[in-house]
């Protein structure tokens, strides 16, 4: 792996210089993101969700950070040691996989109503397309006008209210 330019001195500086490259489609660029933040991501899955599982998801949150930086949806240096931690947040989340009809009583379906009902109508609609119809979230982005970004905030501010039935 060869840089061009003298890595910036300053961790932002640096994450700034990396974000660039990685946007303009270098694999050295995407290598080093991997080397930086891997350790943390698979210390989090692991503890979590246990070794093997987490080994196993670490790819996933590393291949979904990479489009995120492509797509320009990670574009402030200083923001992306948080947006790394609330990848490893939402592939936790989704691994519990919490609003379940299946796993809830008909008490608990009754306050899972309660809660859809509270909800703003664009969140209800994107909830029930994603759960219930199960509907593919790009689909639900494209017609209710949501990045990718703003349905996962929806999913998982859902799914902590659910917890708590």
């Amino acid at each position: 792996m060869t840089l061009t330019v003298p890595p910036p001195n300053t961790e932002e500086s640096y994450f700034a210089f990396l974000l660039e490259r990685i946007a303009g489609g270098s694999r050295d660029a995407e290598h080093e993101l991997y080397l930086h933040f891997s350790r943390g991501i698979r210390y989090f899955l692991a503890r979590r969700l246990g070794p093997d599982r987490g080994d196993q998801l670490a790819d996933g949150v590393f291949a979904r950070l990479i489009d995120a930086i492509r797509n320009g949806e990670v574009r402030e240096p200083q923001c992306l040691g948080r947006y790394v931690r609330s990848e490893v947040q939402r592939t936790i989340s989704a691994e519990a996989d919490l609003p379940r009809p299946e796993r809830v009583s008909e008490r608990d379906q009754l306050a899972a109503g309660r809660i859809l009902r509270s909800l703003p109508l664009l969140h209800r609609d994107a909830l029930l397309r994603y759960y219930h119809e199960a509907q593919p979230a790009e689909q639900i982005c494209r017609d209710l006008g949501l990045t990718r970004t703003q349905f996962r905030a929806i999913r998982d501010q859902a799914k902590n209210q659910f917890e708590n039935i």
